[in-house]
């Protein structure tokens, strides 16, 4: 879930940046939308017997901590949709889930469940409540590049009250970071086990209960400039840091998540469009390209079709 498609771009050299600004922001899809929340949901499979007192307040003191975290960090915060855990029963047995293709399949519930497709703006905080076998955590968007809506994460529930099978604030905190679009430290090229990002494994971050560590992590300039693409869910956050790679940052956006998990549509005037002599022949996964595979997917129509007259679109505005 939280590997990064690796896109091909050249360096792009730049001042420190802004954002928003037309260099950054025109890094990722513009997909219109309501401000994205994250909603708490209690999911239990089919057959589980879960105990749930205590458990609105647990959640809501842990989220209180997260969102302090954000704020030290970045001067402003994401929103959490109010009232109590919502509880999804799930269709099936944990079984049926403990498999490779669990998170697809909980999205498609969750998905189904609130009447919503892939372009929610919605981060489902999945608190799963395992049998035997306990899961791993795991956070992704739903489309990908940072900004582009909702998301999902995973944690078991068993680590809400126990941290155990890891440490649950530190780790709300990581997956987060997942569901708003970051990668792992380690694709800006950080050590993934020692670097001080909240995106990195490094031990020394971990929270005890509701205490946060001593040194609970950073963001990394390439992580900030990232959250500032995604004003969906940090509206009005700037990034005035010191010059990064935008080559690099691209190249670590997320994979969208399957088609089967919740189809695509055909955006007019988002991400990529293509035209030959004039008729659009784009499918609808193109609306979410980056900025790179969008001048990778240019450039190799026109060295293909080098007799017919191709132009090229991002977010609405024509390439050159």
């Amino acid at each position: 879930m939280r590997t990064a498609v690796l896109l091909a771009l050249a360096a792009i050299t730049a001042p420190a940046l802004a954002a928003p600004t037309p260099t950054l922001q025109s890094l990722a899809p513009r997909l219109p939308g309501a401000r994205v929340s994250v909603l708490p949901v209690l999911f239990v499979p089919r057959g589980t017997q879960v105990v749930t007192d205590g458990i609105d307040a647990a959640v809501a003191q842990q989220l209180a901590i997260a969102r302090a975290h954000y704020q030290s960090l970045l001067g402003t915060t994401f929103a959490v949709t109010p009232g109590p855990v919502a509880v999804l029963n799930g269709a099936f047995s944990d079984e049926h889930y403990q498999t490779a293709d669990r998170a697809n399949r909980v999205m498609q519930e969750l998905l189904a469940w609130r009447r919503t497709d892939r372009y929610t703006n919605v981060v489902f905080l999945v608190l799963y409540a395992s049998g035997d076998t306990p899961i791993a955590g795991g956070g992704i968007p739903f489309n990908g590049a940072p900004g582009t809506g909702g998301g999902y994460i995973e944690l078991d529930l068993a680590s809400l009250t126990t941290d155990h099978p890891y440490p649950f604030q530190s780790s709300l905190v990581h997956e987060l970071g997942h569901a708003f679009g970051l990668p792992h430290a380690e694709c800006y090229g950080y050590d993934q086990m020692t670097a001080s990002s909240i995106m990195s494994y490094d031990p020394r971050h971990w929270s005890s209960g509701t205490t946060p560590s001593a040194t609970p992590g950073d963001f990394s300039p390439e992580d900030r400039a990232a959250l500032a693409l995604n004003q969906r869910v940090f509206p009005g956050l700037r990034y005035d840091g010191p010059a990064v790679d935008l080559a690099r940052v691209q190249s670590c956006f997320h994979a969208p998540v399957s088609a089967e998990v919740s189809p695509l549509e055909d955006l007019v005037g988002v991400g990529f469009e293509l035209y030959y002599d004039g008729a659009r022949v784009n499918g609808p996964d193109a609306a979410l390209y980056s900025r790179a595979q969008a001048t990778e997917s240019c450039t190799t129509s026109r060295a293909w079709y080098p007799g017919t007259r191709v132009e090229c679109r991002y977010n609405g505005r024509v390439m050159r």
